[in-house]
């Protein structure tokens, strides 16, 4: 060259692959994992090049059933990317996967949103998420008087009621009401817990024409196992006393302060 200087070093070829994304990564426990999403490996003579997964636990022991990850126990493991190029040349690349536990759900709420709830009084029931049976009779919609969003109408003493069956146990218990309608009735609700009347709302809404304050029944079950609560209209009278219920919220058993 008229220069006298070599062009030697102007390009430079990366003869071992690079592993690109690698990065730690936190997941809940039963949570999938696919540990190549995200993860590529190039070089300058293949262009992509082949990744091989090992998997190793805490003691560098390797784990050899991992699946999707959804199966393995709580700890922390080691992951390996080794990218070989067709010169045989390896680049290893390495993270820690964390596995934590699930956070234990002790407080829950039925909204009674999706329930499908009719817009005239009928029977019906559904379970939640949580296997607890709900079950209610002569009750309805919110109609025009609602607490949050959808909620059920009681109407009167002698039929109208809601039961809810909890299979695991209960700790708090609390739920919102208010009156429904314009009647000057007084409403009462009264709660029964396996069978037996254990506390009694305020009385509320006796005035003529619409009341929208909205109130807050709270009391401590604390038992354990299958309990069994009913909410209904205080008495077995079949006047119209309607009432809506919502946000009914509820703690697992062993939740809370003891006594």
């Amino acid at each position: 060259m008229e220069s006298g200087q070599s062009d030697f070093g102007k390009f430079q070829i990366d003869l071992y692959p690079k592993v690109n994304g690698a990065q730690d990564k936190t997941i809940l426990e039963g949570q999938s994992f696919d540990p190549l999403e995200g993860i590529t490996a190039v070089d300058d003579t293949d262009g992509e090049c082949a990744i091989l997964v090992e998997v190793y636990d805490e003691y560098g022991d390797p784990v050899l059933n991992y699946g999707d990850f959804s199966d393995l126990e709580v700890g922390a493991y080691t992951i390996t990317y080794a990218a070989t190029n067709s010169l045989s040349n390896t680049t290893v690349a390495t993270i820690t996967l964390t596995i934590t536990e699930q956070p234990v759900e002790t407080e829950f709420t039925e909204t009674f949103d999706n329930r499908g709830l009719s817009k005239s009084y009928a029977d019906g029931q559904f379970e939640d998420k949580y296997r607890n049976t709900w079950v209610y009779g002569h009750s309805r919609d919110e109609d025009d008087y609602p607490i949050d969003g959808t909620g059920l109408m009681l109407r009167r003493a002698s039929d109208s009621y809601l039961e809810i069956t909890f299979v695991n146990g209960v700790d708090e218990f609390s739920f919102q009401y208010r009156k429904a309608f314009t009647g000057a009735n007084a409403r009462q609700l009264e709660v029964y817990v396996n069978g037996d009347v254990v506390a009694k709302t305020d009385e509320f809404g006796a005035s003529s024409g619409r009341d929208d304050d909205i109130y807050t029944f709270n009391y401590r079950i604390n038992i354990s196992g299958k309990v069994i609560v009913k909410i209904k209209n205080e008495g077995t009278s079949s006047d119209n006393r309607q009432t809506v219920i919502d946000n009914v919220t509820w703690t697992s058993y062993g939740s809370g302060n003891p006594q």
